[in-house]
């Protein structure tokens, strides 16, 4: 299993998202004008800012649909 936050960049839509790894589940997603604000937090993520990788749906920019389904 692969824990973790990964950084994500679109250039075409000119924005960046944090998901998780593991669960692919949005953290935040930033314009790339603030991609050094987006490297940041990512950083602290992954130097144990965090909760390893298992972020609380709470927490979420977006819930995931396997997510959604469970609670149904």
């Amino acid at each position: 299993m692969a824990y973790g936050y990964k950084l994500v960049e679109d250039r075409k839509n000119r924005k960046c998202t944090i998901t998780e790894k593991f669960t692919d589940s949005v953290i935040k997603t930033f314009s790339m004008d603030d991609l050094q604000k987006a490297k940041k937090l990512y950083n602290h993520l992954n130097l144990g800012g965090a909760f390893n990788g298992n972020t609380p749906t709470f927490f979420l920019t977006e819930i995931p649909s396997y997510i959604n389904k469970v609670s149904e």
